[in-house]
């Protein structure tokens, strides 16, 4: 299932939080709350790039950018994500 998670730390273009878009094997958002409430760190196994852009309601491709671990304590918000 693919999410957004808006972490608590500033993006590389200087906005002061960062939005990744993961893949994580759960079926539901609960069951992924689940996991980061019982994990420091979790690894996903592709972290994905949004290319063409998302402004203007733009429907972006979504390519696969190999793996990453984030550290559980820095996400401020997570949502599915809809494409």
């Amino acid at each position: 299932m693919k999410f957004q998670l808006t972490l608590n730390m500033a993006s590389r273009e200087g906005r002061a939080v960062h939005q990744i878009t993961v893949d994580y094997p759960v079926e539901s958002l609960k069951e992924f709350a689940d996991v980061l409430q019982t994990h420091d760190f979790v690894f996903f196994a592709n972290e994905f790039y949004h290319e063409g852009g998302r402004a203007a309601g733009n429907a972006a491709e979504l390519r696969a950018n190999g793996g990453i671990i984030v550290n559980t304590a820095i996400i401020g918000k997570v949502k599915v994500y809809v494409q």
